[in-house]
């Protein structure tokens, strides 16, 4: 029995209307994914809400692309595959019911894989999920159910025959166009991101004398911060300033493309503050609450919370903040340290002579600044984004 011609339109706007939410969320995620890719943004994004639900992680971890292509742009043409089939065939077309059933199968096949990518890769293989990615399945099974709701008989099989060859034609250009604004799409936000060609260039000249640079051994210290497991096949280590804005944008991309290597990559943290009450290099003030931070790093690493410290520091606290002065540092560090602790902190002579102690193995390894990377005991002599991170590891992996 056939629904109310209202209810059906009802529905059928409804479809429309999810099939716009997936093409926008979409859309935002594929400008999202080059943005980190590129190493423009280096920042938590708004839909980043801690270690359970971060965007950042799951749109530029290795599982965001299939050959190359981000998932978001599969996802914005599947959903405006959608749309353009709701204005050709709307509720009044004699081949509606054809098209709704062709369609409701095409997107239930699409909430299996949105199901593949919820339980198999945010959640058992990255422990973080996507919450922009979660609206586009919502978006998705939306328009499953406000198609799948009512049946109806059809009313005819020759649904090609229905439709003028001007239609076919334009669904078809608004398709090719959509699709190729897509693909495009990337290379014209690097090309507005400037020096893309200059690090290209820099990156190819690093891998070709990646095998033949010569390699430190960094000694193992049981009370440095660390990520991953000890016999990891590829060991980082990363000296770095908590006041320095490059180590903040080294410290995002670390962030947000590990997890996608958890079992390949093990990262070791190394204080070198650009302060001249830890660092004897330094001999004019640079960053007067370096040496505090790392300090305070070193007692949170006690505590077992050097990463929570570590994420604190770098993506909640803005840089703002660092210009107001060190007692509204102090009260950012609240939820992790109590004004005791921090005093406690300050006062010992452990928490020094660690941070001073990774300073003077910086110097003597020939460090300048901050961040100095070291991949399998190799420095990276480039600035570090998801690019040249994600080639180098693969160099030394075979991933």
């Amino acid at each position: 029995m056939k629904l109310p011609q209202l209810r059906i339109h009802r529905l059928y706007l409804i479809q429309l209307g999810c099939s716009g939410l997936g093409i926008a969320i979409s859309l935002y995620l594929l400008l999202h994914h080059t943005r980190v890719k590129l190493g423009i943004q280096d920042a938590s994004s708004f839909c980043s809400f801690g270690k359970l639900a971060d965007c950042d992680i799951v749109n530029v971890s290795r599982f965001s692309e299939v050959a190359g292509v981000p998932l978001a742009s599969i996802g914005a043409f599947y959903f405006f595959f959608l749309l353009v089939m709701g204005f050709l065939f709307p509720p009044r077309h004699p081949n509606y019911e054809v098209a709704r059933k062709v369609l409701v199968g095409l997107s239930t096949l699409a909430l299996m894989v949105d199901l593949i990518l919820l339980i198999g890769i945010q959640w058992l293989q990255l422990g973080s999920f996507c919450l922009l990615c979660i609206l586009t399945y919502g978006a998705n099974l939306g328009y499953l159910i406000a198609g799948a709701v009512h049946t109806a008989p059809l009313a005819s099989t020759k649904v090609l025959k229905e439709l003028s060859n001007a239609k076919i034609g334009f669904a078809v250009l608004c398709l090719a166009f959509f699709g190729a604004s897509l693909t495009f799409f990337p290379s014209w936000i690097q090309s507005q991101s400037g020096g893309w060609e200059q690090k290209q260039k820099a990156l190819s000249e690093l891998l070709q004398k990646w095998k033949t640079l010569p390699s430190i051994d960094f000694p193992a210290d049981s009370s440095d911060g660390v990520w991953g497991e000890d016999g990891a096949k590829i060991q980082i280590v990363v000296f770095s300033d908590f006041q320095c804005p490059f180590c903040r944008k080294s410290a995002f991309t670390l962030h947000t493309l590990l997890p996608s290597f958890k079992d390949t990559v093990r990262v070791t943290f190394k204080h070198f503050p650009l302060d001249s009450a830890c660092n004897p290099a330094v001999t004019q003030a640079m960053h007067p609450y370096a040496c505090s931070l790392a300090r305070l790093a070193v007692c949170a690493q006690k505590k077992g919370k050097f990463w929570d410290f570590h994420d604190t520091v770098f993506f909640k606290i803005p840089e703002s903040v660092f210009q107001e002065g060190w007692e509204n540092i102090r009260l950012a560090l609240q939820p992790l340290f109590s004004e005791s602790e921090i005093e406690a902190c300050l006062r010992s002579d452990e928490s020094l002579q660690k941070v001073r102690a990774d300073t003077e193995l910086g110097l003597r390894t020939g460090i300048q600044g901050t961040p100095a990377t070291f991949i399998n005991g190799k420095a990276v002599s480039i600035p570090l984004d998801i690019d040249v991170l994600g080639k180098i590891v693969q160099a030394e992996s075979g991933i």
